[in-house]
C-alpha cells in the first residue's frame, strides 16, 4: 500500500512531506508507518524520503533535464528544499556527487 502511494502519487517531491502528510496519504497509521520504516526497512524517515527524491533526480538526469535546467532546479523539482540537502543525499545514496554522475552519462 506505502509503496503504491510512493510510486503513484510520488508524494515525495514536496519538500514539505512528514510523516504525518504520509500516513494521512498512504491511509496507514502514523505509529504503523513509523514502524515500518524505521523497524521493517531499518531507515530513518528522511533517509527513505530521501532515497526516491534521489531516484526521480537521476530519472530526470536520465531524461535530459540538466541540458535545460541547472542542479538547482532540478534539486527544487525532486523535492529538496535546498541544493546543500540535495548534494548530500545524494552522495550518501549514490556514492558520488551530482556532478560526477552528469559526466558519467
Amino acid at each position: 500500500q506505502l509503496m503504491d502511494v510512493l510510486e503513484i502519487d510520488r508524494p515525495y517531491l514536496d519538500p514539505t512531506l512528514t510523516l504525518d502528510k504520509l500516513a494521512d496519504s498512504s491511509g496507514i497509521s502514523r505509529h504503523h508507518l513509523s514502524y515500518l520504516i524505521n523497524k521493517v526497512l531499518n531507515k530513518g524517515f528522511g533517509e527513505f524520503i530521501n532515497e526516491y527524491r534521489v531516484k526521480h533526480s537521476c530519472q530526470l538526469m536520465d531524461d535530459g533535464f540538466l541540458k535545460k535546467q541547472k542542479m538547482d532546479a532540478l534539486a527544487k523539482v525532486s523535492g529538496f528544499n535546498s541544493y546543500t540537502s540535495f548534494y548530500r543525499a545524494f552522495e550518501i545514496y549514490t556514492q558520488m556527487k551530482p556532478l560526477e554522475s552528469c559526466m558519467m552519462e
